[in-house]
């Protein structure tokens, strides 16, 4: 492995906190760029700089140049401005995940109760976002209702209105719980699997435009309830459309 591997997202200097994680069995991402993309796939053992071995996981080709990086990379906002600035010159990159190979990757298990909110207009559209979500393949960019994880101690319905105003800056009003439960199980690019347990009730919205708030909301947008039908959007959002009764 050549210094270049790491020196986009992480400078010499951070070599020492990048050892620390990798002895700690923490997954570490890096990025390439232009001819030095290719070279590196997944499965491959790759010697260090220092001398040890790392197992590179996954390799995500970009070919937008910093726009797509800034959409498919979770960890964007926590890259300097001077990687951003030299990154900005290239189109074509590869988002590198790896760990040291000598620790076997543990597969991580949690189940997970997630609220959501199916809110409509005065003229019947329905309110749905576009999930930015790199972690999760299965659900990035598919599009969904707004809301979230249930915090231990929380009601679903503060949960709910929590979420909604933290995603798209809206105060709303849970009216009914649908009679339905959906269940996902979403394999994480980290090796994490979730299952998810998800309820929604249906709301109205108090007050606030919708709008992206949160950085795992790409668009907010109303749809007619015939063009739903077209989208593609999270497993089970379709099912409870059609409980509605819209």
């Amino acid at each position: 492995m050549t210094d270049s591997f790491l020196l986009m997202t992480f400078p010499k200097d951070e070599w020492t906190d990048i050892k620390a994680r990798l002895s700690e069995g923490k997954v570490v991402h890096t990025i390439r760029v232009s001819q030095e993309c290719g070279k590196f796939h997944e499965g491959d053992i790759v010697e260090t700089p220092w001398g040890s071995q790392v197992k590179i996981l996954s390799v995500k080709k970009i070919t937008g140049g910093i726009a797509e990086l800034a959409k498919t990379y979770a960890y964007f906002n926590k890259l300097s401005k001077e990687v951003i600035q030299a990154l900005s010159l290239y189109e074509e990159m590869e988002i590198i995940t790896f760990v040291t190979a000598c620790m076997e990757q543990k597969e991580e298990k949690r189940q997970n109760l997630v609220v959501i909110a199916a809110i409509r207009d005065a003229e019947g559209r329905i309110l749905l976002q576009k999930r930015l979500d790199p972690l999760i393949p299965d659900a990035h960019g598919k599009w969904e209702f707004p809301g979230g994880k249930i915090h231990f101690g929380e009601r679903p319905e503060e949960a709910l209105c929590r979420e909604v105003r933290e995603e798209i800056g809206c105060e709303i009003l849970p009216l009914r719980l649908l009679p339905s439960i959906q269940s996902s199980i979403w394999s994480r690019t980290d090796g994490e699997i979730q299952q998810v347990f998800i309820v929604c009730f249906e709301a109205t919205l108090v007050s606030g435009i919708p709008q992206p708030l949160d950085k795992k909301v790409g668009e907010v947008r109303w749809y007619e309830k015939q063009d739903v039908a077209s989208l593609d959007t999270l497993k089970g959002i379709k099912d409870f459309i059609e409980l509605w009764n819209i």
